[in-house]
């Protein structure tokens, strides 16, 4: 056992030498089976926020996920092409509309930095014109 290892042990004072010591994750996974138990407990008896908290975890793990390719982006073409593959991904129902948005906020956020670049080197372009002027 390193020292790393060392820090996330419990022992409780019970326990013989031989036995494996605790680790604090085998606590947590514990303590989250037994929370995950109560939330459902709660949720079947009527409570609506244990039951909407239940619906929510729920839906989660049945989402369909399906992941594209999206090549590199390096030039403002390369923008155009990505987004029309996620249009065209969720257009047929590929990955879903919150994806194919989330995917595009990325390629718009890229395309702005392409932008940036691009201005700062013409600028930058210009600026040694002048001074050879």
């Amino acid at each position: 056992m390193t020292d790393a290892d060392a820090t996330n042990v419990v022992r409780r004072s019970d326990e013989p030498e031989g036995r494996p010591p605790t680790t604090s994750d085998d606590i947590l996974l514990s303590a989250q089976s037994s929370l995950a138990l109560k939330a459902i407990e709660l949720g079947i008896s009527g409570n609506s926020n244990m039951l909407k908290l239940c619906l929510e975890r729920i839906s989660a793990i049945n989402i369909k996920r399906s992941a594209i390719s999206i090549p590199n982006i390096r030039t403002m073409d390369d923008v155009l092409e990505a987004l029309s593959l996620i249009i065209q991904a969720c257009a047929r129902d590929e990955i879903p509309v919150s994806d194919g948005e989330a995917l595009a906020r990325l390629v718009g956020t890229t395309a702005a930095v392409l932008r940036d670049i691009d201005l700062t080197r013409r600028l930058e372009a210009l600026e040694g014109k002048r001074r050879d002027d």
